[in-house]
């Protein structure tokens, strides 16, 4: 319903959210299906076989990128911007299996995956130490939004994961000593990793550091995002009921308030979608592994705030990554959870 929305815009006029949003939503609708189609599909094999070669593209990309940093530190952040863009700036260096602003927020999936498999592992410095690698990844990267929601979340998992016994009660009681830790002496942190890290990112976490404090903050990046948002907020308010009908594609920096300042109350239609989708993949699973469920599609409901979403690799694990690592990792006796349809 919604891209059909998005298509009579663009058929009265109104095609600049069309234009720049189209092709990312018929991807979405081609990944979902997929994904229905893998809830239900009973080859076990078949599942992990698909999991195995996701992760296995995730993790070459991830290496890959951590050495393609070593020789340009701002590649990931050049190629956020557009391929066109990064190929004027590098040149003849090839930009293929380099990771950047959808492959990262993706990796946080991924991260809190393996935060899950961490705490039920018996292995547990196999899981350690990808997540030890992922968080380098995220420094040398230097996207400062997706590390604060790489770190966040997993320490969520780490404390609200629901299994009980003994080791793993001690290990949240760290664990939540850890993070309040962390959280009262952030504004020190902040400070002294950012004489280790890129440029870009030890001025972002200094702004961030400065906004903790209460400071004024005049320009930088939380000033920009702030009027940015600002700009959808006010088309929403113009015309809560339909938005601008796709005349405009406002700032890019938050997928929930674009849609919203697109089209108003009726692009709550996309956000029907996705919630109905968390609710399949949730009653279809056991029941023991709603909490990953929950916190995942959390974790994207704050992406999809501060953030585009809309993008292929970021649904690619919420949708297919995330059913299928329920299925492969918490398989139950009789092999295949039971199928039950949207309630």
């Amino acid at each position: 319903m919604f891209i059909i929305m998005m298509i009579i815009s663009m058929l009265i006029g109104n095609d600049s959210y069309y234009n720049y949003n189209f092709q990312s939503y018929i991807y979405i609708m081609i990944i979902i299906a997929i994904s229905i189609y893998y809830i239900f599909d009973t080859n076990y094999n078949r599942k992990k076989l698909l999991l195995i070669v996701l992760l296995i593209d995730s993790f070459y990309v991830g290496i890959n990128t951590f050495l393609q940093l070593q020789i340009t530190p701002d590649i990931s952040r050049i190629l956020a911007t557009s391929s066109e863009h990064a190929e004027l700036i590098m040149g003849e260096i090839s930009v293929k299996g380099i990771g950047s602003f959808g492959y990262f927020y993706s990796l946080v999936i991924i991260g809190i995956l393996l935060a899950y498999k961490l705490l039920i592992a018996k292995n547990k410095f196999v899981y350690f130490s990808l997540l030890c690698g992922i968080l380098i990844l995220f420094l040398n990267a230097q996207f400062t939004m997706a590390l604060i929601f790489f770190i966040l979340f997993v320490f969520i998992v780490l404390i609200f994961e629901n299994k009980k016994d003994k080791k793993n009660i001690i290990f949240k009681f760290i664990i939540v000593l850890v993070f309040l830790i962390f959280i009262l002496n952030i504004s020190k942190i902040i400070e002294s990793i950012s004489l280790y890290i890129g440029d870009d990112l030890s001025q972002r976490l200094k702004e961030l550091n400065d906004f903790i404090m209460g400071n004024e903050l005049t320009d930088g990046d939380i000033v920009s995002r702030k009027e940015i948002y600002q700009i959808s907020i006010d088309s929403f308010k113009n015309n809560i009921l339909y938005g601008s009908f796709g005349k405009h594609t406002f700032g890019g920096h938050s997928s929930i308030l674009d849609i919203l300042a697109a089209f108003g109350l009726i692009g709550i239609l996309v956000f029907n979608t996705f919630y109905k989708m968390y609710k399949y993949i949730k009653n279809n699973v056991d029941i023991n592994q709603n909490n990953i469920v929950n916190i995942t599609f959390l974790y994207y409901l704050a992406l999809s705030f501060f953030n585009p979403s809309h993008i292929s690799t970021i649904v690619i694990s919420l949708f297919i990554t995330l059913p299928l690592f329920l299925t492969v990792f918490y398989r139950n006796k009789g092999g295949i959870f039971k199928i039950k349809i949207f309630k």
